[in-house]
């Protein structure tokens, strides 16, 4: 199915044949961006960017990609200078931004909250994030690019050793993420607390829609294990678990950890923005595809998603 007009709310909605044509649209847009060179497509076009919650790399990176396609943003982030401040209804609010776009940027914490948008607008959203410390929220989008990132640095996905470390039960990035990279045939390893482990109904959807192999193992097996090693912020307090017990109870990885741990090779990664749990001693490294992804693919991407959605190319 093409993307032409089409809500962006999951990973799951799309096909691999999907995500492979933003991927190979991407590929030209990069080509594009290290010419120096931007496209007109979409001269005219307005994307509205609803940010109900702070954003830099997806509300800016998308504004980004938007001009490089020489159309129009306008939008805000926090509700603060709008009718939502003096009590609008959400529906209301809705209605009117898309009276005046042609796609919708969405981040709302409130869970269910982007397919409301969807369900209301008469363009289509893109999901920016949705929900926030529940099980099932999500971001798209990111999904899309770090598996684009992942498969940029290692060729091929199929059968790669993703390690996901962290807190898996409630950060929205990693969950779209793995749903893109099962897609694709990789062995998701998940490492975590019993209490932030991968919600169990995503873990079966997996299964059953992909045949994902996934399994699970303490931090330094999975370490070991890693080609790629995606860490994932542990915001509750965790000062001393038997999980994370090799490692002196502190979630942080260096380069002295990477070289004693890892493989030669591994590529490290995170959503952004870093908590603290990568050293900046890795920064530079061979090891830091968390600061490639962002300088060489994040813009081509989101270039690609807005041209496919709006019609722009098929």
């Amino acid at each position: 199915m093409a993307l032409k007009g089409r809500d962006i709310l999951r990973v799951a909605d799309f096909t691999k044949r999907d995500l492979e044509r933003v991927f190979d649209l991407a590929d030209e847009y990069g080509v594009l961006l290290r010419k120096g060179e931007h496209s007109r497509i979409l001269e005219g076009k307005v994307l509205m960017s609803l940010f109900f919650n702070p954003s830099t790399r997806t509300q800016f990176g998308f504004a980004t990609a938007m001009a490089k396609l020489s159309g129009s943003v306008v939008g805000f982030t926090g509700t603060e200078y709008t009718s939502f401040e003096k009590g609008e209804d959400f529906d209301d609010g809705i209605r009117m931004f898309d009276y005046m776009a042609d796609v919708l940027l969405f981040r709302h914490n409130g869970e269910g909250a982007a397919q409301r948008a969807a369900d209301i607008a008469t363009h289509p959203v893109i999901n920016c994030g949705d929900g926030w410390r529940v099980p099932n929220c999500e971001h798209p989008t990111q999904g899309f690019l770090e598996t684009y990132a992942i498969k940029k640095f290692q060729a091929e996905l199929k059968d790669l050793n993703v390690v996901m470390m962290g807190d898996l039960w409630d950060t929205r990035s990693n969950h779209s993420t793995a749903y893109g990279l099962a897609m694709f045939g990789a062995h998701l390893i998940f490492s975590s607390p019993k209490q932030l482990a991968m919600p169990d109904f995503m873990i079966k959807e997996m299964k059953e829609k992909y045949n994902a192999k996934i399994s699970c193992m303490d931090p330094k097996e999975a370490m070991a294990a890693a080609d790629i090693l995606y860490l994932i912020p542990l915001v509750y307090p965790f000062p001393k678990l038997n999980w994370w017990a090799d490692f002196e109870g502190t979630f942080r990885v260096n380069l002295d950890m990477v070289r004693k741990y890892c493989k030669s090779d591994v590529i490290l990664m995170e959503a952004g923005p870093r908590e603290q749990e990568y050293a900046k001693d890795i920064d530079g490294t061979k090891h830091s595809g968390y600061l490639e992804m962002y300088e060489k693919y994040s813009i081509p991407v989101r270039m690609a998603i807005l041209a496919l959605v709006l019609g722009a190319v098929e």
